[in-house]
Formats: structure tokens, sequence, C-alpha cells
């Protein structure tokens, strides 16, 4: 059987991009075996989703330090395969593939792209992400003509009746160990929740939280609210996660893994952006039922992480001129359409 291994570090919501192309290649290579090596981080989240897809899952942890065993444990992962493809385009990169040993591999171009069998050009400019990772595959002759909305093969647990308004306002512990902000202060979200309760006084609202999110405290919502549900001490794997978010009527966050999955999942979603670039992380198939929301005028700065810089500034402006009516504002368009199926 022919092996394709593709080396994807990032957390969930990154391998959440690459999975339309990833399954145009599924669908290319329908007799291969397919693994995907992605970062500790990421692994369990996407062992759940991708396996039932027909992917075989590897972790590796590529935040970690580089000694000895951990090169060894490397080189065992990435080992044994026809073809080795990378998603990274640095060094680091490059001489994975080389050492993988693979006849076939292919990677983005850089000063060491004498190293590949196929260097691809990184085209990044003004694309969303999945469609120049899905540059990657196109010299084994898979050529996506669109990137579409994939599919779960996962059944819910549950389907209930009642639809609520789902808010998941953290991100990446990564993220915010390396002083990537992406999501407002907590004062934000509780003045958010407290409107939605009033404006929507017959929907359940419900907030959730990931294991290492900064935990909110609403016990006044709690107190003043009957329809609002406080579930942040409860424990979501990715495909409970993916249930609750499919279940959901409208489903708010900021840039996140979670907003990757609701994307994936056609759930109607309000997205916060901040200092990301919303045309290269959001996906063209879910313009119908996505609304972004960033301050009334965008600032020269925006986007300004990983174009300008690799942390948020000091004084992020473009988190705290955030308003609550600007969230209420996209909630009420996404409400007033027909549910997506």
């Amino acid at each position: 059987m022919k092996r394709i291994l593709v080396v994807h570090p990032g957390g969930l919501g990154d391998v959440i991009i690459f999975l339309p192309a990833l399954l145009a290649l599924r669908e290319h290579e329908t007799a291969a075996q397919i693994d995907l090596l992605v970062e500790k981080r990421a692994y369990i989240g996407s062992d759940e989703l991708l396996t039932p897809l027909g992917f075989g899952v590897k972790q590796f942890d590529f935040k970690g330090k580089l000694g000895p065993r951990s090169l060894v444990q490397l080189l065992d992962l990435i080992r044994g395969y026809e073809t080795c493809i990378a998603s990274g385009g640095g060094f680091l990169a490059t001489l994975v593939l080389w050492f993988s040993g693979a006849k076939r591999r292919v990677g983005f171009k850089n000063t060491l792209a004498f190293l590949l069998t196929d260097p691809v050009p990184l085209n990044r400019k003004n694309r969303y992400a999945g469609e120049w990772l899905a540059d990657l595959f196109a010299p084994l002759g898979v050529k996506p003509a669109s990137l579409t909305r994939p599919e779960f093969r996962l059944a819910l647990q549950t389907k209930t009746e009642e639809k609520y308004i789902l808010i998941h306002p953290g991100v990446s512990a990564i993220s915010v160990r390396k002083n990537i902000l992406k999501s407002p202060q907590p004062a934000f979200w509780l003045e958010l929740i407290s409107a939605l309760c009033l404006q929507y006084p017959e929907q359940k609202i419900i907030l959730i939280a990931g294991p290492d999110d900064q935990k909110l405290k609403p016990e006044s919502l709690i107190e003043n609210n009957p329809n609002f549900l406080d579930w942040q001490g409860r424990k979501h794997n990715a495909s409970d996660l993916l249930a609750l978010i499919r279940e959901a009527c409208l489903f708010i966050c900021p840039d996140s893994g979670p907003m990757h999955l609701a994307l994936a999942a056609g759930t109607p979603t309000v997205a916060l952006f901040a200092a990301t670039d919303s045309a290269e992380l959001l996906p063209p198939f879910a313009s119908e039922y996505l609304r972004v929301v960033r301050i009334m005028e965008k600032l020269i700065c925006q986007p300004c992480l990983w174009a300008r810089r690799s942390t948020s500034c000091a004084t992020p402006v473009c988190l705290s001129w955030l308003e609550p009516e600007a969230v209420i504002r996209a909630a009420q368009a996404l409400l007033a359409k027909p549910a997506q199926g």
C-alpha cells in the first residue's frame, strides 16, 4: 500500500483549515494510507475528527526542546513513507522532509529547496490559508477546483428540539502564553451575554470554555437571567464540542479553533477579529452563514499579527474598542436568516 505522510504543525484550528484539501487528497489517493503528523496540542481533537474520515493521526511535540531522544522519536514517526509533505515554509520543515528519507518530498520553496523533489511556490498574498495549503498537493495531481465545506462522519449523541446561542470566548493557551491577544477582556463578554439575554429572552444563552481558558465570573447573570446557562466547568472533547456547535442556532467566538469547527460545521457564526487577518483565515464557503465583527473603522495597522508582528502590541485598541452592540447587530442579521443545512 502506498504510504503518504503530511506534516502539519499548529493547533486544531490549523488542522480544520487544511481539512478540505486533505479530503481532496484522500479522494485522489483512494488506495493510499494517508497519515497526518500534528502537534501534541492538536492530537486528541485531530484523532477524533480525522480518523473516521480515513486518516491516520500521529503526534510530535514540535514546540518542545529538540534533543537526541526527541529527534530519534521524530525519525521513527516520519520514516517509511514513499511521499512526505510538510506544510511549514521554514528550514525546519524542509529538513524534516529530507530526513524522512521519502522518495518524494513536497514542501514550500525556500533556500533549502534543493533538498526537495517537488518545491512548491508559497503564494499567500490575499489568499485563504486553505487554498495555499492545497497548493502542496498539486505535484501529486490533486487540483481541487474549489474548497468545499468538509463533512464530518460523526453521529450526534443528542439532538435537541430547542436551539440555543452558544458563546465560546477563549483562545488557545499557547496564544495567551505568547502574548497573541485575540479575545476581548471578560467585561466585554459579560456585557455581551447580558445584552443577548435581554434581546432573546426565550432563547437559551450558553457559555462554554476550554480547559485552559480564563473562566468568566457570571454570577450576576445567573441570578438575573433564567435563560442563561454557565457550562464553563463541563469537559468537552472535540466531538462533543462539534455536536454542541452543530446544534446551536448561533455561535459567537473570537478567532480560535472552535471558530474553524463552527465554519466547517455550517453553523451561523459571529467571529470577532482584531489583529489577525480574516481574509487568510476565513473560508469562502462560509460567507453565507458568517459575520465578522471588528472595530467600526479598520485600523491602518490591521492585520498586524504575523504580517507586521509576532506578538500583540502594548495597547491593542483593535480589541479594546470592540463593542458588544456590533456583535448584537451581527447576531440579529444571522438569526433572521433560515438555518443552514
